[in-house]
């Protein structure tokens, strides 16, 4: 079995392990794509939650994706500030609408359903602030295409696994869970969820409770550090320091 065959048995064992854990999640695809990305531009770096207000609040001010794309910038940043960084992601959604009525005549990118999800990554992506995390995350959720977004507690997560060596650049582990992923969007969508959950309440950055977490009979970390300090006791590696 090759090194690909074994990463796809691997995640196959990850996916089985944690639905046992978290359970099934019902998948249905966001209704407005258009939206979807900009909610997706106004999710980073804050919370869900918070990135919900600052859409509401950016829907409430203007009546149309034209009248974002025509406003002030200043209009813009002042209905989104809530999420942060308001300036960066007022300018990612104007120019990204220019884009599209420059290249397309039209708001709307439901012609990125009819391109191969290569193609439409990379025509994404051509955009200044759309990333490849936020690219994938729109054409999974809104599109129904089985691709693989990585964020920051899946790009640990597949360190500490072994997928990847741990700190590969998240766009490449995006490359190489997008190579080995389930080939059902709906799949991809629970097995993307389910890592993201596993990395915010088991597998932290710093002491990952390796003990309580259903993936520790196939993590490579998890071998390393009951190999390292056979006691049993709670421990980390890579220089963080071990619980008391």
């Amino acid at each position: 079995m090759d090194r690909m065959e074994n990463h796809r048995h691997l995640l196959e064992q990850v996916g089985r392990r944690l639905l046992r854990r978290f359970g099934p999640r019902q998948f249905t695809l966001r209704e407005e794509p258009l939206g979807s990305l900009f909610w997706t531009v106004l999710s980073q770096n804050t919370t869900d939650l918070t990135a919900d207000r600052a859409y509401r609040q950016l829907r409430r001010t203007f009546r149309s994706w034209r009248d974002v794309r025509a406003a002030r910038r200043g209009e813009v940043e002042a209905a989104i500030r809530v999420c942060g960084l308001a300036q960066q992601k007022a300018r990612t959604i104007q120019e990204f609408l220019e884009r599209l009525e420059r290249e397309r005549g039209a708001l709307s990118i439901a012609f990125l359903g009819k391109m191969p999800a290569d193609q439409a990554m990379d025509w994404l992506t051509a955009s200044r602030g759309i990333g490849t995390k936020t690219a994938a995350v729109l054409l999974l959720f809104a599109f129904g295409r089985p691709v693989f977004p990585v964020d920051t507690h899946i790009r640990r997560v597949s360190g500490r696994l072994g997928f990847v060596p741990e700190g590969t650049a998240a766009d490449k582990v995006q490359e190489a869970l997008s190579a080995i992923a389930p080939e059902s969007a709906a799949d991809c969508a629970q097995l993307h969820l389910d890592i993201i959950r596993l990395g915010r309440e088991i597998c932290h950055p710093r002491r990952p409770e390796c003990p309580k977490c259903p993936l520790r009979a196939i993590c490579r970390h998890a071998r390393v550090a009951e190999a390292l300090h056979p006691s049993g006791r709670e421990s980390t590696i890579r220089g963080h320091r071990r619980r008391p």
